[in-house]
């Protein structure tokens, strides 16, 4: 099976296609964000290109962990047990 590394965006994706030419899989599709490579591609190529993948994906989405914990806070305020449950 190829290694694949997916990146944030498809031009991401594209510019790793340009870097590693050479060690991509002939099966690769360039209308995706993931990158597929050959099987016998060097571990410093695709450690190298899961660590730009990783950076770019956190530059494009730096509040997604904070709006998460923050809508997970406002959820759990507006959460109201039935009326049923005071009438006794």
């Amino acid at each position: 099976m190829s290694p694949t590394v997916e990146f944030g965006s498809k031009d991401a994706a594209d510019a790793a296609r340009e870097q590693w030419g050479e060690h991509l899989c002939p099966d690769d599709d360039r209308r995706l964000k993931t990158v597929a490579f050959v099987e016998d591609v060097p571990d410093r190529v695709i450690e190298r290109a899961e660590l730009e993948a990783a950076t770019q994906i956190r530059l494009l989405n730096p509040l997604k962990q904070a709006e998460r914990a923050t809508t997970l806070v406002f959820q759990s305020r507006s959460i109201r047990p039935p009326s049923s449950w005071w009438s006794v």
